[in-house]
């Protein structure tokens, strides 16, 4: 496992300018028809049968589970490019992403100052995040927030598919019984595991 979870820098990363994968970003803008777009985050739970000795209550959330709270960005194929598995699931996306060294220093995967990523409305909109537009203008028709909305949901069901396939195919994302010290490398492997092997079910 701890030889993955070295694995993980080579097959998990953001895109670099120049690299291969860098070219992959007009598929994502193309796609997503969101011109600037470089992808999509979320956050999942990846259940965990038991309590973690230390500190065990942060881990059970609304879903009455003991998890891991695992924070995604994926491309237009699903692959990923960014995680972080640091906070329990007791602790909601909008705070653990914004303790991410995604979220803190975002010069080192932005490159282009209109450069963005999509995610849901449990996020906090910035210059760097797009959510979709929140209640009263949420559902507005005429001035074009709903149709807004639409597309953005459309656009960001890449990474659900990929979390959704990834907890399918392993099955062991679905109740780690590993110990606490052991419990983020074997999270990593699971994404490592899944981007090895590329992610030829997504739709």
């Amino acid at each position: 496992m701890i030889a993955l979870v070295h694995l993980s820098t080579r097959y998990i990363q953001w895109p670099e300018p120049g690299g291969e994968d860098f070219k992959k970003r007009s598929e994502i803008e193309e796609q997503s028809k969101f011109p600037g777009c470089v992808g999509f985050l979320d956050g999942t739970d990846i259940v965990l049968q038991y309590a973690p000795s230390f500190h065990g209550e942060t881990y059970f959330n609304r879903k009455k589970h003991y998890g891991l709270n695992l924070q995604g960005i994926c491309d237009s194929e699903g692959r990923f490019s960014y995680i972080s598995t640091a906070f329990p699931a007791g602790v909601g996306d909008a705070t653990v992403f914004c303790e991410t060294e995604f979220f803190k220093t975002p010069n080192r995967y932005f490159s282009q100052p209109e450069e963005y990523i999509i995610a849901d409305k449990a996020y906090q909109v910035t210059r760097r995040c797009i959510i979709p537009y929140k209640e009263p203008l949420a559902n507005r028709v005429v001035e074009g927030y709903q149709e807004f909305n639409q597309r953005l949901a459309s656009a960001r069901v890449k990474i659900e598919q990929a979390f959704g396939i990834l907890k399918k195919s392993l099955a062991f994302a679905q109740g780690i019984t590993y110990l606490y010290s052991r419990q983020i490398g074997s999270c990593t492997c699971c994404m490592l595991d899944y981007s090895m092997c590329g992610s030829s079910q997504l739709p």
